[in-house]
């Protein structure tokens, strides 16, 4: 009898410990996709003051785009990596130019369930 209420009271401490780790988690995910939005902004901001207009698409911050007027005023690229990163749920972050003309962008990961839905609830979003 001893050793099933120690088997019950290791169970449920154990569930615990697993619960407070999947807290946890979930929030370092979310705080990791902030943080590498706020870098993909600085990328896009640093883009449009070289280039004088913002990028049609993050992949601009790696290789110039062909539609570009003037290649030459590209400095990039303006990320230090090869490719675009991954949020930490694996998808590619999402990129909107909401208005060329005055340079406002939307940058955002699908969030864990990883469908881009407007209001999903899970999105992590920054509008500019």
């Amino acid at each position: 009898m001893e050793i099933l209420l120690v088997l019950a009271i290791l169970v449920v401490l154990g569930s615990m410990v697993s619960l407070g780790y999947v807290r946890i988690q979930k929030t370092a995910y979310v705080n990791s996709a902030k943080a590498q939005i706020a870098l993909l902004e600085d990328a896009v901001k640093t883009y449009t003051i070289s280039v004088g207009t913002p990028p049609p698409n993050l992949e601009a911050l790696l290789q110039p785009p062909p539609e570009l007027e003037n290649p030459q005023k590209w400095q990039g690229p303006y990320l230090d990596k090869q490719q675009l990163p991954l949020d930490p749920w694996n998808h590619p972050f999402a990129y909107e130019l909401i208005d060329p003309e005055n340079g406002t962008f939307r940058i955002w990961s699908a969030g864990p369930n990883g469908l881009d839905e407007q209001g999903g609830g899970d999105d992590i979003s920054s509008a500019l």
